[in-house]
């Protein structure tokens, strides 16, 4: 009897859900009306286990309606109350990747698409969308919150004391009512709490630095309760009161410091720079940050004009920064994109007046040089080619002199060659002149080629020349020899594994 009334009950509530919408979308009732007769429904007792159908409803009436911020905060009342309902999960969190986009708001959206990866099935048409969103944004959105972080801690270390406190007391006491919230919601659901926010890798963290609206909210609050004063000579004297000094005087607050320690604020802001070079290390973060940001907007999203808006931030904020030239590039191509003539001209005669024999200045005034530039590169990878073959066949003083002369040939163009030609040649020696000048020709490859798989290479082949290593790395063969042999047996058709040591 009671399936038989669940059942029955379903198809009552589903009658109805479909009857305020029916009404609506044939005219005899308003929108109005309409969501007056949802709201309705969420107050019935009886539509505890389907409020997310509810919600999602009043979220896509609010969405016909151009209403995007109510139809992300519906479609979040989905979530929250959504116990297993697939479908609407899966739509949910993609309407809201979907419209925080269209807001160019990139980590809500990143985190969200995050989420639909979760619940999407990969046959779904609009799993690549997914996809390409979710990987896309990866790094727009870390660097987004690179910058508002840093920002952040920059306000908060340019705060008094006094004002640290207050901020901190503001963000402990949300923090409190935050976790007394959601126990109560635990306890009100006999502690089976649904998720609410987006599950996702990369989950935006929660350092109090990164909510910019939560740091301008508490230095207001601090404004409100002690008043501000203007930079002046003579600010000590009783006669220079602020009107904030006046206010604060009632003794009414609810900043939540009262009760915090010093300790406590210690703990809060232990990452807030203290020092010059921190400050400067902070800088530094936003400052690589904007520029890589300028570069995504256009290369991940091709909005030309978000990379314009951030680049131009990046060198009013940083002058001459050392992403200088690289920005006036991007900038003249953002502009050009743009049809902004006068705008990308002017980056053009800065690149020119400037940075004149930069490789920028040259693609400028020459349309052909990155195509001439392609045809060198193809030209000294075909002689290292050659040079390698005859390295191979046994024609050693052939591919040394090769090598020594690729400088002569090919000027700066050799230059990303040079650590394979250094290595080739030491090979070589190695092969004419024996070990000991092997051995200096390789250690040569190693002190000139820092972190490059030449180098690398050079640095095992040493190794296995010391005499000593070598002598080990026999004996270690002819044990592991001994074992394969004793131990192995012969099964054409059966499953196969093999380790491979390295040291």
């Amino acid at each position: 009897r009671v399936v038989a009334y669940y059942f029955f009950y379903e198809m009552e509530f589903n009658t109805k859900l479909n009857m305020a919408l029916n009404g609506w979308q044939n005219g005899s009732s308003d929108l109005e009306e309409t969501i007056k007769g949802l709201k309705r429904m969420l107050s019935d007792v009886k539509n505890k286990e389907y409020l997310d159908q509810v919600y999602f409803t009043l979220a896509n009436l609010a969405l016909k309606n151009k209403q995007d911020k109510e139809a992300i905060d519906y479609f979040k009342l989905a979530l929250a109350n959504n116990s297993n309902n697939k479908p609407i999960k899966l739509e949910s969190y993609l309407a809201i990747a979907r419209l925080y986009f269209a807001m160019e708001r990139f980590v809500p959206s990143k985190a969200y698409y995050d989420s639909t990866m979760t619940a999407i099935a990969t046959t779904d048409e609009r799993y690549n969308e997914v996809f390409t969103y979710s990987k896309g944004l990866t790094d727009i959105a870390a660097n987004i919150t690179i910058i508002e972080a840093q920002d952040n801690i920059i306000k908060i270390a340019g705060m008094s004391e006094k004002e640290k406190k207050a901020l901190a007391g503001k963000i402990l006491k949300e923090k409190r009512e935050k976790e007394q919230k959601e126990r109560e919601i635990a306890e009100m659901r006999n502690g089976n709490v649904p998720t609410v926010a987006p599950t996702t890798t990369n989950t935006k963290s929660t350092f109090f630095a990164y909510n910019d609206k939560l740091v301008k909210k508490g230095k207001a609050d601090f404004e409100r309760r002690f008043g501000s004063r203007k930079l002046e000579d003579n600010w000590r004297r009783s006669n220079k009161r602020s009107s904030g000094d006046v206010a604060s005087d009632d003794g009414n607050s609810d900043s939540g410091d009262a009760d915090i320690t010093d300790k406590e604020v210690a703990a809060l802001f232990k990452d807030i720079p203290d020092s010059p070079d921190k400050m400067a290390a902070a800088n530094e973060k936003i400052m690589n940050a904007m520029f890589a940001l300028g570069g995504l907007y256009r290369e991940r999203l091709q909005n030309a004009q978000k990379s314009a808006d951030i680049l131009e931030k990046l060198n009013s904020k940083y002058p001459q920064s050392k992403h200088e030239l690289d920005s006036w590039y991007l900038l003249y191509l953002s502009h050009s994109d743009l049809k902004n003539t006068a705008r990308a001209k002017e980056y053009y005669d800065l690149i020119l007046q400037k940075y004149p024999q930069s490789n920028y200045a040259k693609v400028l005034q020459d349309p052909d040089f990155l195509a001439k530039t392609k045809q060198e590169e193809k030209k000294i990878q075909y002689y290292y080619d050659s040079t390698f073959v005859a390295f191979k066949s046994g024609q050693y003083k052939v591919a040394l002199d090769r090598s020594a002369n690729a400088f002569t040939l090919f000027g700066n163009a050799a230059t990303p060659l040079q650590p394979k030609f250094a290595l080739l040649s030491a090979l070589c020696i190695g092969n004419l002149q024996g070990k000991a000048s092997y051995v200096e020709a390789l250690k040569e490859v190693v002190a000139k080629y820092p972190e490059t798989q030449e180098q690398k290479r050079a640095k095992e082949i040493l190794r296995f020349l010391d005499s000593d290593a070598a002598k080990s790395d026999s004996n270690r063969l002819k044990t592991m020899d001994t074992i394969v042999n004793s131990t192995f047996i012969i099964e054409n058709e059966g499953l196969h594994y093999i380790i491979v040591f390295f040291e």
